[in-house]
């Protein structure tokens, strides 16, 4: 208003003027425009621009920046997937170890099964003293109902002089060997020898092939004298032809197994893979370790040196006494 000349020379400075003191938000200066009320107006039109510029406040917003703390919430994820993740694995690793354990049952159990029934087929008939003569074959129960005729033979008397000739037997099953339905081979045990016997027959031979060792039977056969001797028992040079068999006391299923008991440090050395039974499993089955070639051998040497002992005393006029 000062300057009116200077307005109307410089109309275009003054305008650009006006702008930078309203962009610059600079005291209420209020300069009409070449004089005219509409310019004058326009003033305050353009003082509301600031208003526009508020948005600067929004620069108050980066407080938000806070956010970063969502940061840990993805690796609290992380850890969460993970261990889901692994218990996942948890569980199907013990559903897997589950099914192979059901399915292992299964096996042993149908296993279990097919045993029984196939004991059950060749268990053969329970008998009596009254009545086993009429049989070849059956479980016989010993008593002392009768007094019986049989005359027995030890298997260390087996000799090829007994050729043809009809015994008695009463020995171990060592083991069995089935070959098809109507052929088993025993190895027989008495003390320290051991003979083989022949079973012929479907029937005889089933009920002989599913005897247990160690299993006690009484067998009636003839005396036979192989053309190869037979590498496998004490007895080479003769067999047993069966007539008649019958289990007198069926072995349960052993916690060892005396063929394993028996095996010698050399035979362990030559076959790694073979069956060591330790001294631990031995004392608690002592009733088994007893009846090794080897255990066999050494009480016959104990007894051998008391009875020598015991005659040298004797004659010299000693007594033997038993202290209480």
């Amino acid at each position: 208003k000062q300057m009116p000349g200077i307005r109307d020379e410089f109309p275009h400075t003054i305008r650009w003027l006006m702008t930078c003191v309203h962009q610059l938000g600079l005291a209420e200066v209020k300069m009409p425009m070449a004089g005219t009320s509409k310019s004058s107006t326009a003033v305050p039109k353009k003082e509301a621009a600031p208003k526009k510029e508020a948005a600067p406040k929004k620069e108050a917003a980066p407080p938000k920046q806070s956010a970063p703390a969502p940061a840990a919430a993805p690796a609290q994820s992380v850890e969460g997937q993970g261990e889901a993740e692994s218990s996942k694995k948890d569980v199907k690793k013990k559903a897997k170890e589950d099914a192979k354990k059901a399915k292992e049952e299964e096996r042993r159990r149908r296993e279990e099964e097919e045993k029984r029934a196939r004991d059950a087929k060749f268990k053969g008939p329970d008998l009596t003293q009254d009545d086993f003569q009429n049989h070849t074959f059956g479980n016989l129960f010993i008593q002392s109902a009768c007094k019986v005729t049989r005359t027995w033979t030890s298997v260390s008397e087996l000799t090829p002089s007994l050729k043809s000739q009809a015994v008695w037997i009463r020995a171990r099953v060592q083991n069995s060997r089935k070959q098809g339905n109507k052929l088993c081979f025993l190895a027989l045990r008495q003390e320290l020898c051991t003979v083989q016997a022949v079973v012929v027959g479907p029937e005889a031979a089933g009920f002989s092939g599913s005897l247990p060792d160690e299993s006690v039977v009484d067998i009636y056969g003839t005396v036979v004298c192989p053309e190869v001797p037979i590498q496998s028992c004490s007895k080479s040079d003769v067999e047993i032809s069966v007539e008649k068999i019958f289990c007198i006391s069926r072995a349960e299923p052993l916690p060892i197994q005396l063929a394993d008991a028996s095996r010698s440090e050399e035979a362990l050395e030559k076959d790694p893979n073979a069956v060591k039974v330790d001294l631990a499993t031995r004392l608690n089955n002592r009733v088994i370790d007893v009846r090794t070639v080897a255990n066999q051998g050494i009480f016959r040497i104990q007894s051998g040196v008391c009875e020598l002992f015991r005659e040298f005393l004797l004659q010299n006029k000693f007594q033997e006494i038993h202290s209480p």
